[in-house]
């Protein structure tokens, strides 16, 4: 019985056995999440049930694909695949393939799509779309609060975002003069005042009295998103839970995605807006200078002062059929009392359905001191004598805009999250913190393991069985280097006699594991970002600690996300590992095995042979006769 069948469209696929070598990679030694695959192109035989499985193979067919999702079953265990369609040959298909479990499918999908957006009012489950500009206020903002409040006490996986206090000095150093949007600007984001107990969200208000508009922009308010949440999203969504050490580890619930987004609308808001009323009754065929009579709907507008006013319009026309497109020339115009043209605004459609157009916008007209007092008229021609069906026309002194930065009630956590694939996340936990990730479709789980601890979870397998030694070679690397996306942050230099901070170190035989993270400073009290920090390469990485709410911490229980220094990420994840992996020797062995005794080690990482101790960095295996496979073992000697 064969270790692999593979069915595509519920049927099986044959194939010849002994061109498939398949690969299976321990993630502990991969910098990349990796799933199993084929080693080279093996052959499926071009047979009736290949051309309904997979499709023809004539070059003309629109039918014809190139890469065709498979189940694959693996002793008799069910995984997702994907089968790519390399060449067409006289008889045969040559393809690869690669297969997983179910999250497979997930691996190149953005982590934005797995996260949630929510509503800071409270028993909202349809939140309204956020919006970076909105022309009116967004009713409410005036639960920020009471959202924000209890979120502070709390870690992953308690809470999936966090609110912390960061200075950002320099933010709006252009606008603090007092007329400019944020004069009032405390200098943090994510402010809170202390309170008898409780930490109260400083917000962004403004309110009208006596047709006075008063705007306080005083606090920038901006999720930041824990590093493990989008696990948590990304693996429930296929009804996975998420495990493991590194899940648990109490540092690693701590830290928090770094991100400059932020979660205000802005919303140009007048202190007085009034409105213009046009005439019932019948239209009057006025004369405005250099015109014709016209039939007209006049509106007196009183400006009262000189200054600079804006007209807001808005109107929705019937079209006739037979008339549709009667209002293309149709006007409003502003004239003085004695029907001098002052300014003429076209009306622009803006609609695609021909039963009525839409005409809208806004423009400035200036009055002159002269004029000041007089009255001015907004003159509305419509041939056809019709009335809109809706309008809505407003005139307000330009000088009395203001720019209000309202705390929109909707948060779109994707904004927050880095602009990566699933596959990119994983390999970056992977580069920073030394994570092994093994995915369970029998219980539905994926486990990530701290490398630093594996050897104490892991019983060796023995292997009792004459093997041939097809390769041996001693250490791979003589040093490791580890870093952050940028050459600004400190890197770490690390042979077996001692780790060093990076300078100009050489080493034909290093390793660099370099992340897309950047360390984030503190300025003692808490994050201090910066210009220079945002422009600098990488995702940044804090530290959220309770014991210091609402602000973030340098460092947790006296460890920190430096890979210098006390504490520093290679002490905390690394050290053990590295040292096992500069001290190892590879050794390649093969050997015959029955379904059953490959049945019995295909998921252990660790085994015995001749009483040295190995590492399974990967095995392949071939099937050489009917019930015979060779297998292929690469393998790292234990010697700490």
């Amino acid at each position: 019985m064969r270790i692999i069948k593979i069915v595509a469209n519920n049927i099986e696929i044959d194939f010849v056995a002994s061109s498939l070598t398949l690969k299976t990679e321990n993630n502990a030694f991969s910098t990349d999440f990796k799933v199993t695959h084929t080693s080279f192109p093996f052959l499926i035989i071009e047979n009736t049930d290949t051309k309904k499985a997979l499709g023809p193979k004539d070059i003309t067919s629109i039918n014809k694909k190139k890469v065709i999702d498979v189940d694959v079953f693996e002793l008799d265990v069910k995984y997702k695949g994907q089968l790519q369609v390399l060449s067409y040959i006289n008889g045969f298909r040559k393809c690869n393939l690669k297969y997983a479990s179910e999250i497979l499918p997930l691996l190149s999908q953005p982590i934005k799509n797995f996260m949630p957006t929510v509503s800071v009012i409270p028993g909202e489950t349809e939140p309204v779309t956020y919006l970076e500009d909105a022309t009116e206020v967004t009713p409410g903002s005036e639960h920020w609060p009471a959202y924000v409040a209890p979120y502070l006490n709390f870690v992953f996986p308690q809470v999936k975002w966090q609110f912390p206090t960061m200075s950002y000095d320099n933010l709006f150093a252009d606008e603090r003069n007092p007329e400019d949007a944020w004069f009032l600007y405390q200098r943090k984001i994510n402010k809170v005042n202390y309170n008898a107990g409780t930490y109260q969200l400083i917000e962004n208000e403004y309110q009208i009295e006596s047709n006075v508009l008063d705007v306080q922009n005083r606090n920038v308010v901006a999720p930041q998103i824990f590093l493990l949440t989008p696990l948590y999203y990304i693996f429930n969504s296929i009804g996975f839970k998420i495990k493991g050490n590194a899940i648990s580890n109490a540092f690693l619930r701590r830290v928090l995605f770094l991100s400059f987004a932020n979660n205000l609308t802005k919303v140009n808001l007048l202190a007085t807006q009034t409105p213009v009323i046009l005439p019932t009754g019948a239209f009057t065929n006025w004369n405005i200078i250099d015109q014709n009579y016209q039939p007209s709907k006049i509106a007196d507008i009183v400006t009262g002062a000189p200054g600079t006013f804006k007209l807001k319009y808005y109107l929705k026309i019937y079209s006739p059929e037979d008339n549709v497109d009667s209002y293309s020339e149709g006007k409003l115009y502003l004239s003085t009392a004695d029907g001098e043209v002052i300014t003429i605004f076209n009306l622009h459609i803006d609609s695609n359905d021909r039963s009525f157009w839409i005409f809208e916008g806004e423009a400035l007209f200036n009055v002159s001191v002269a004029s000041a007092s007089s009255i001015n008229r907004l003159v509305y021609v419509n041939d056809l004598q019709q009335m809109p069906m809706e309008y809505d026309i407003s005139v307000s002194l330009e000088e009395d805009n203001k720019t209000y930065y309202q705390m929109h009630p909707t948060i779109d956590t994707s904004r927050y999250v880095p602009d990566w694939t699933v596959a990119d996340y994983l390999n970056e936990l992977k580069k920073t913190f030394n994570i092994s990730i093994d995915p369970d479709d029998y219980k539905k789980e994926v486990s990530f393991s701290l490398n630093e601890t594996i050897a104490a979870n892991v019983t060796p397998e023995i292997l009792n069985k004459s093997l041939k030694v097809s390769s041996y070679s001693t250490v791979a690397n003589t040093s490791f280097t580890l870093k952050y996306a940028n050459n600004e942050d400190d890197a770490l230099f690390i042979t077996s006699d001692s780790a060093e901070v990076y300078t100009n170190q050489i080493d034909d035989f290093n390793k660099t594991i370099q992340n897309k993270f950047k360390f984030v400073p503190s300025n003692y009290f808490t994050t201090e970002l910066s210009e220079a920090l945002e422009d600098k390469d990488g995702v940044g990485l804090m530290l959220y600690d309770v014991a210091r709410i609402p602000n973030t911490s340098d460092n947790y229980l006296g460890n920190t996300l430096k890979f210098t220094g006390a504490g520093n990420l290679y002490v905390q994840f690394w050290k053990k590992w590295l040292k096992f992996r500069l001290s190892a020797s590879s050794l390649e062995i093969e050997g015959p095995f029955t379904r059953q005794e490959i049945q019995k080690f295909a998921n252990k990482k660790e085994i015995y042979i001749d009483h040295q101790h190995y590492r399974v960095v990967s095995y392949e295996f071939t099937e050489q006769t009917p019930g015979v496979n060779i297998v292929k073992f690469s393998l790292e000697s234990v010697n700490l």
